[in-house]
């Protein structure tokens, strides 16, 4: 399997992010289970092979993983784009014996596109659907070019993977039923985000995980855990850092920031925590909630797309109606005080473990690339280890 990351991506910037461990878990499995013989990763970093290193895994795994990177002149926006456009480095891998590519999302895909029509099988997957992300985001341009790009990607694809089913409706018309998609649920590791929430501290302090953008609605939740009179810890960055600073000094909120944490290390905060928040505006389907619901916190979410295929309310967390302060601080509220919230925290990691465990993910999603790729049987997809050298 090659997988292209999105465009401008690479394993380095996921280690910064501190999300590395969470994004390869899945391509490990696929190679503990020898589903792959190898597996290659389109990254736009020239340096990218020496972030290998990073990977916490057995290193006959980490033997079978190769990067494909850019020449080492190839920084920048522009050199980027040159990377994903090299069709010459596209013939050399279509030649090498790559049996299916994979996008990580529609982003970057023009070169998914490059691939198909050197004859080698597409599976796109995409988290979310781009396009209505930059529509409700009122950028409109950019919707328009992203809904060009998912549509020469979908129906240039063999099969489509989609987290929910909007998703899958939007990518339904798009390719007006002519190629076939499922609802793919992420995953998360259930063995790292565990806990019994009876064992943990009786405190009020609120958690969210996240990038500090509009979507995210961070500033409503600043507002909200004053007016519910909690502290809340954010573990995120983002283009509204100096925004969320100003409020937290105006309003005087008890909020701690930490730019950036590990996945591991998140985990172990959500050992020590009870309430997990996350009051976005629009979201896929959301790994940081299922990661917490899987740690078994007491969710509290917005009622909107992706996060209400997630919490149901009452039963596996706390839905706000709307994204008000005052309305969040309410659903914060029942969620401190419900007699029952204890027993919510375990239906939502019960629902979890049904739903969106690694392994059986792993296991339903080749199961849907071979039924969709005949000619792509178990370890059939060999990948030299030649491509782990920049494109030249």
């Amino acid at each position: 399997m090659l997988l292209l990351l999105s465009f401008g991506g690479s394993l380095r910037k996921w280690h910064e992010a501190g999300i590395l461990s969470r994004e390869i878990e899945l391509y490990l499995e696929y190679l503990r289970l020898d589903l792959f013989s190898d597996i290659d990763i389109f990254s736009y970093d020239p340096d990218d092979a020496a972030s290998l290193a990073l990977i916490d895994c057995e290193p006959a795994i980490r033997a079978r993983l190769h990067v494909i990177v850019p020449q080492p002149s190839r920084r920048g926006r522009m050199g980027a784009l040159r990377h994903s456009l090299d069709r010459a480095l596209v013939r050399r891998m279509a030649r090498s014996g790559v049996s299916v590519v994979k996008t990580n999302q529609a982003s970057g895909g023009w070169t998914a596109l490059l691939f198909a029509a050197a004859g080698i099988p597409i599976f796109a997957r995409c988290g979310y659907i781009l396009s209505r992300r930059h529509w409700k985001n009122r950028k409109i341009p950019q919707a328009a070019i992203s809904w060009a790009l998912e549509f020469a990607l979908f129906n240039a694809a063999r099969v489509i993977s989609v987290t929910t089913d909007a998703a899958a409706a939007t990518v339904r018309s798009m390719t007006f039923g002519r190629r076939p998609v499922f609802v793919a649920p992420t995953y998360v590791n259930t063995d790292l985000f565990k806990g019994d929430v009876r064992d943990k501290p009786q405190s009020d302090a609120v958690i969210f995980v996240g990038r500090l953008t509009p979507q995210k609605n961070v500033l409503a939740l600043v507002e909200a855990v004053k007016i519910a009179g909690v502290p809340l810890t954010i573990v995120g960055d983002g283009p509204l850092r100096g925004e969320v600073d100003a409020l937290i000094t105006r309003l005087g909120a008890d909020v701690s920031i930490i730019p950036r944490l590990q996945n591991t290390e998140i985990a172990a905060l959500y050992r020590t925590h009870r309430l997990f928040a996350l009051p976005s505006v629009h979201e896929g389907l959301p790994k940081v909630l299922i990661e917490a619901m899987s740690a078994e916190m007491i969710c509290v979410g917005t009622a909107v797309p992706g996060i209400v295929d997630m919490i149901e309310d009452g039963r596996t967390g706390y839905l706000a109606p709307d994204l008000a302060p005052a309305t969040i601080a309410a659903a914060i509220d029942r969620a401190r005080s419900d007699p029952a919230r204890e027993r919510v925290a375990a239906a939502a990691r019960a629902h979890v473990l049904a739903r969106h465990s690694l392994r059986s993910y792993v296991e339903r999603e080749f199961d849907r690339i071979r039924a969709a790729i005949p000619s792509l049987g178990r370890g059939d997809a060999k990948i030299p280890a030649a491509a782990s050298r920049p494109a030249n």
